[in-house]
């Protein structure tokens, strides 16, 4: 638990026509983001007006495993969109929020509490 990093992911799906760049929140209750590395599905929908706003839940080999919420810019022949996706995803830990602020519990208890400065 903790673990902040980064996954990339090659997909391919259907949908609407519709093309975006968006930047994506993860929202998942799988135990480590190295939970999330491998093959998944998702679906879900965007509304394009310019900016571009959506939704999407995805599932892999344990069932569903969270959501994502989009945020970008795009164009679309309609407003809404509909898409599904399969794929495969790469994960590659950047650190763990726990060690830090362990680390800076640490820090602070030795040398600004107890005065251990040196």
């Amino acid at each position: 638990m903790g673990n902040v990093g980064v996954s990339v992911s090659i997909t391919g799906g259907a949908g609407i026509p519709a093309a975006s760049a968006t930047i994506k929140g993860l929202f998942s209750w799988r135990s480590t983001i190295m939970d999330m590395k491998g093959y998944s599905g998702t679906i879900g929908g965007g509304y394009n007006f310019g900016p571009t706003i959506g939704a999407d839940i995805f599932t892999d080999r344990d069932g569903v495993a969270g959501f994502t919420l989009n945020f970008g810019a795009g164009a679309s022949l309609v407003y809404a969109d509909v898409h599904a996706f399969i794929g495969y995803s790469y994960v590659y830990k950047l650190f763990n929020i726990n060690d830090v602020a362990y680390s800076a519990w640490n820090f602070t208890n030795n040398t600004i509490i107890r005065g251990d400065i040196k």
